[in-house]
């Protein structure tokens, strides 16, 4: 079963149509989306999955209770859930860094795509 996390920067403005391209690209066909619940490319894979039907797994950071360690808590809790991460992201974002990091650290797939401004 794939469980594929769709995640990567914010500030990004695109259309599913790259998630779909990607995913063609290496043949990917999840049976799960997992979702950081972030907005920019977060947001885009949770659309992907609502337009193709695929259930959505949502791991939203817990900005409250854990403050700036929000983030790289809900990172590491996405890479032991999902085994394969579509990362889609500028190249510097800590953020998304500290995502790819986790997967690497589980020897977990990982698709990048590097976008420069």
């Amino acid at each position: 079963m794939t469980k594929l996390i769709i995640a990567g920067g914010r500030d990004l403005n695109l259309s599913v149509g790259i998630v779909i391209s990607v995913l063609g690209l290496h043949n990917i066909c999840p049976d799960e989306v997992v979702c950081g619940m972030a907005s920019g490319i977060d947001a885009l894979g949770k659309q992907f999955a609502n337009i193709k039907d695929i259930k959505v797994i949502e791991f939203p950071a817990k900005w409250k209770e854990h403050g700036r360690a929000a983030g790289p808590i809900r990172n590491k809790q996405m890479a032991e859930y999902g085994t394969a991460l579509l990362l889609i992201w500028d190249g510097v974002s800590r953020g998304s860094a500290s995502m790819k990091k986790e997967m690497e650290k589980l020897g977990k797939p990982v698709y990048e795509v590097i976008l420069k401004g």
